[in-house]
């Protein structure tokens, strides 16, 4: 299994980065992608094992409180990519993984740090900007650098092609100065993290080692390229394969969190509740709507994608992903309805009121296809072993019963797939598990019983609680059994229904807490009650 480089797109010269790692250098066991803020395709960070931020366009004043306008100004910034990178480096450091930040990427790194910039060098672009071709200058690094440990040298020659520098009196949280410019003004040249304990390779340098003219020769280019590669090589990320279900073809490789990671995760998200609860409710249905017009634009893309990764048919999948835009139309359209504050009383000097605060945190694709494949491998033994008991224990199976053995076919590839046939089972009792247990397939078993009491008692018997349903053509009596049963959903002559004005909960083993409806709304907050004495 190749681990990957990920190399941020640059409209400026992007090739000098991806021929700098040569085949001699990748061998069998490394590949490059191409991580592209015009292609958007932030999928392709989670399979990396190691990140160049490249060179390019200055970083939008806006990220550090620049200037808007300054000398050699750009004719246009490109902040997609600003916060198309962003991403890149949080997952980086999220998941501890080498990065090599070059010209642009070094002052994108000091910027996400805290740090800013010296918009323009002005007498400095006689030694530092380009013209025709890169300037040439000498650097000092720093004894204690790692640095000067992997290139082994105080002094050097560089290119440079840069307008902009590292302003050193606002140097990011956690970096440390690694080079300077040989030169009075003492341009900072480099960067990495000051503190590295629990950290993974991070090196910054304002040249740029992929277009040296020496670079083969050079230690302040091509052993930086070594200790790069090596850093990759020696992490360890577990990848989890996505598997299509109805061919058992892998369809892509991603990066698996781990105990720590998605503790970052966590402390991140927390970092950033204070200022999504101070955002006016208008402002975060706005957000929510947008998300909802990204599933309209992409409809087809996503439904695709739940199908090859779930086995669910490709109608469904469209069902689904229009189930959901209802549902967030609902949530919008009654969020400030149900999410505004409310006055309980008001008079003689005290207004009583409750507000609800944000909390902290065949083959499927073919049409007409109303049973695909189950969504994991596993799930096929679970069902295998509930048929076995249920026919040791006197069931009979009307129809089905087993893995189907017929080879599905998705887009030319052909695969075993992880296909049940549809099984029906009679004489059954409680017994046998599939009348108790979750069985996540196309199986069912149908048992006659003399009386709702006793159906109901049947109903009851079991640890979960999500859904339940009765057929009758007599609404009350429907209504009276599904009054004492201990789920979160009643459903008369329907079911698997879901509506976003109904709340969907479980109960006992089926989960808890609630989702859709003014509950779901208000699940996500924590309502405080205020008293207010004028």
């Amino acid at each position: 299994m190749k681990k990957r480089i990920g190399i941020s797109y640059t409209k400026t010269l992007f090739d000098n980065y991806w021929n700098w790692f040569t085949p001699q250098d990748l061998e069998d066991d490394l590949e490059l992608i191409e991580l592209s803020f015009e292609k958007n395709n932030m999928e392709d960070i989670y399979r990396c094992d190691g990140f160049v931020l490249t060179g390019g366009v200055d970083t939008h004043p806006s990220l550090y409180n620049g200037k808007t306008v300054y000398n050699n100004l750009p004719s246009s910034f490109q902040i997609e990519r600003d916060h198309f990178e962003e991403n890149i480096y949080h997952y980086s450091q999220l998941n501890k993984l080498p990065v090599l930040g070059i010209c642009r990427g070094m002052q994108l790194i000091n910027v996400l740090q805290g740090g800013k910039l010296i918009q323009d060098l002005d007498n400095g672009n006689e030694r530092h900007k380009k013209e025709e071709s890169d300037k040439e200058h000498a650097i000092v690094s720093e004894k204690n650098s790692l640095l000067y440990k992997i290139s082994g040298s105080f002094t050097g020659h560089v290119n440079s092609a840069h307008h902009q520098a590292i302003d050193p009196n606002c140097i990011g949280d956690n970096l440390m100065v690694n080079a300077y410019d040989d030169d009075d003004e003492k341009i900072i040249e480099g960067l990495e993290f000051k503190n590295k304990t629990g950290k993974a390779f991070m090196l910054c340098v304002q040249w740029h080692p992929e277009r040296m003219k020496d670079k083969k020769e050079n230690p302040f280019s091509q052993n930086l390229k070594n200790q790069f590669l090596a850093a990759i090589r020696e992490t360890a990320l577990k990848k989890l394969l996505i598997t299509n279900p109805a061919t058992e073809e892998i369809i892509t490789e991603l990066n698996e969190d781990t105990k720590e990671s998605l503790q970052r995760k966590y402390e991140s998200l927390e970092a950033a509740q204070p200022g999504w609860h101070k955002a006016p409710l208008a402002e975060r249905v706005e957000i929510i709507k947008k998300f909802s017009d990204l599933l309209e634009k992409n409809i087809e893309q996503l439904a695709i994608t739940l199908t090859s990764e779930v086995g669910k048919p490709l109608l469904q999948s469209r069902n689904e992903i229009n189930g959901a835009k209802a549902r967030i139309k609902w949530l919008c359209e009654n969020a400030e309805k149900y999410l505004s504050d409310e006055i309980m009383s008001s008079g003689n000097g005290m207004e009583e009121k409750i507000s609800y605060e944000p909390w902290k945190i065949g083959s499927p694709i073919e049409e007409g296809i109303y049973i695909g494949p189950l969504s994991r491998k596993e799930q096929i033994i679970v069902l295998e072993s509930q048929v076995k008991d249920a026919v040791d224990k006197g069931a009979i199976i009307l129809s089905g019963g087993k893995k189907m053995s017929g080879k599905a076919r998705l887009n030319d590839a052909v695969g075993q797939g992880y296909f049940f046939e549809p099984t029906v089972l009679v004489n059954v009792n409680h017994n046998m598990s599939i009348m108790k247990d979750e069985s996540f397939g196309p199986v069912i078993g149908i048992m006659k019983v003399k009386d709702d009491d006793e159906a109901i008692r049947l109903m009851k018997d079991t640890e979960y609680g999500l859904t339940a349903a009765v057929y009758s053509s007599d609404k009350n009596r429907a209504e009276n059994i599904l009054q004492q049963i201990n789920v979160g959903t009643g459903y008369w002559n329907c079911c698997d229904r879901v509506s976003a004005a109904l709340p969907w909960s479980g109960r006992k083993h089926s989960g808890f807490g609630v989702t859709l409806s003014h509950a779901g709304l208000r699940a996500f907050t924590k309502p405080k009650g205020y008293h207010l004495r004028n």
